[in-house]
């Protein structure tokens, strides 16, 4: 999907694409962006499983498999907080567009957006 073999508007699942551009890039996504971590209705920061991905992708917190640090940030709370930057909403309801954001997120790393550089070091030679 991140290299353009596979159309973006034709993944189901773009939280898991958007957890492996998370991990892999440098300065984190969330930084790049400028984001700040969502408030949860609860008064709490994180974000947890709040809306269509709340399972499907590996979404909730906790753990040390996050992938972005453990420190909060998950593919949903990325896309939470584009979409409430955005002012994305959905029709129903007015909960953040958060397939919305995870596609925008996924053109802007396919189309070389600042801050959506995706990029691999060469192996270390043995």
């Amino acid at each position: 999907v991140l290299f353009g073999s596979f159309p973006i508007a034709h993944c189901r699942d773009p939280y898991s694409v958007v957890r492996y551009l998370a991990e892999r890039t440098l300065p984190r996504v969330q930084d790049a962006l400028r984001l700040k971590l969502p408030v949860n209705e609860d008064g709490e920061d994180g974000g947890g499983p709040s809306g269509p991905a709340g399972a499907g992708a590996g979404a909730g917190r906790g753990g040390g498999g996050e992938g972005e640090g453990g420190d909060g940030w998950s593919p949903v709370a990325l896309c939470e907080a584009l979409a409430g930057r955005h002012n994305w909403r959905s029709r129903r309801g007015g909960r953040p567009d958060l397939y919305r954001a995870a596609n925008w997120l996924l053109r802007g790393a396919l189309a070389g957006r600042p801050g959506l550089v995706l990029g691999f070091l060469p192996p270390e030679g043995e």
